[in-house]
């Protein structure tokens, strides 16, 4: 079930009110605002599954103790203290109980801290964290951490399992917690091996260490980690190191998706299918497997389409076909458009006789699509050239693909060509 109401707990009108206007403009959550603690409990008792999170202030006429933060710890209702001024004190009581964070109300900076939080705790939902130490009170203490922060997460006690599981699934984790002190093989050289066979620059990594020891911290940021975290690290400094470099990821994740998107389609452009597409061919190599298939396809007759219909029409075509394509694949396999008319599909774990009818399927579909630009009804074939043994390299088969792919247009098109 989606949480999908955030609740406001403050005395204060103008406090509940910038704070639902800034979440109201920012985020896509239902607002309710409670001004005392008997107010805040009846919403809570009626509400609590559908509260994602709450954010209360500790300055109630009704609640002197402060007993609203342990009433709605026992309801699981996931808590930001956005209260008055800065108190250790307070702070150091408050962080030994099941709260997201204690934000003091210390002017504009603190709200813009609270929705970043929000953001953040959004976006952490959809993300998984893998936790690789060897000792299990270290994988309970941080899995909790991780789950004050919305973060779902997997440990792993076994440097040498965990390499496996992410090169099974790269994409599977988008954070790494990883203990430099394990048999076999210690935590900086985990993330050098990592980087041989995968691209980590996705990844949010963060070093651990029980060890009081400041040189690791320059050791493992030079291997390629983000950051380090000492396992003594209070929950203030963790939440906000993880977050800061879940952030930056993101970020370069947004410029990389510019970079690698082929504007007019929205698929892959050449340079993703060589960066990716290189990956998908050493993972095949490294496993001693055939089963990657490279198909190179091509729209028939398009440049009658263009002289036609003009340049405006054609790129509408080529949408069509980027559509029908995302259909007709799975999220694993990869899907670019290669140039001008011609698309490239690589087909992770496929042999030839799979790649042959997914292709047939996909030529038969298309070829049976009516296209309508602008209520003119226009019919497109394609035909497409496939790639089933694993050659040399990546580009290698590209090009076996295309000469296929000719082969299929000099045999008449609107067919596919495997050998």
């Amino acid at each position: 079930m989606k949480k999908n109401i955030i609740l406001i707990v403050d005395e204060m009108a103008f406090v509940q009110k910038a704070i639902k206007k800034r979440i109201l403009k920012e985020l896509t959550f239902e607002v309710v605002v409670a001004s005392c603690k008997a107010e805040a409990c009846m919403m809570a008792e009626r509400l609590h599954q559908d509260i994602f999170v709450s954010i209360i202030s500790l300055e109630l006429s009704d609640d002197p103790e402060q007993n609203i933060v342990d009433d709605f710890a026992q309801l699981n209702i996931p808590q930001i203290i956005f209260s008055g001024k800065f108190d250790l004190e307070l702070r150091q009581k408050l962080l030994q109980k099941p709260i997201i964070d204690y934000i003091p109300q210390e002017g504009s900076s603190s709200l813009h801290y609270l929705l970043a939080l929000l953001h953040r705790l959004l976006a952490n939902q959809s993300l998984s964290a893998l936790i690789i130490d060897d000792s299990k009170a270290a994988q309970r203490f941080f899995s909790n951490m991780l789950e004050k922060m919305m973060i779902p997460c997997h440990t792993i006690g076994d440097p040498i399992q965990a390499l496996d599981l992410l090169y099974k699934d790269p994409d599977q984790f988008s954070l790494l917690l990883i203990d430099y002190a394990m048999p076999e093989m210690n935590g900086v050289e985990l993330i050098l091996e990592l980087q041989k066979h995968m691209d980590i620059s996705n990844k949010a990594i963060i070093g651990i260490s029980g060890e009081n020891n400041h040189a690791l911290t320059a050791h493992f940021l030079k291997a390629g980690a983000n950051d380090f975290l000492y396992k003594s690290s209070s929950y203030e400094e963790f939440i906000c190191r993880i977050s800061q470099s879940l952030n930056r990821i993101e970020q370069v994740a947004k410029l990389t998706r510019v970079a690698s998107t082929d504007f007019l389609t929205g698929l892959r452009n050449r340079r993703a299918l060589f960066d990716v597409g290189n990956m998908f061919w050493q993972l095949t190599q490294r496993e001693n497997s055939q089963n990657l298939c490279v198909c190179m396809l091509d729209i028939d007759y398009f440049k009658k389409i263009n002289d036609t219909y003009g340049h405006d029409t054609g790129d509408l075509v080529l949408q069509h076909i980027a559509e029908i394509l995302n259909d007709s694949f799975r999220k694993t396999d990869l899907i670019a458009r290669y140039g001008g008319e011609e698309f490239c599909i690589v087909l992770q774990k496929s042999n030839e006789a799979l790649a042959l009818q997914l292709m047939n399927t996909l030529r038969n579909s298309i070829a049976a699509h009516t296209f309508f630009i602008e209520e003119t009804p226009i019919q497109v074939t394609v035909s497409i050239g496939i790639c089933s043994e694993l050659s040399t390299s990546l580009e290698s088969m590209i090009n076996i693909a295309d000469q296929r792919l000719y082969l299929a247009k000099e045999r008449g098109r609107n067919r596919v060509v495997v050998a």
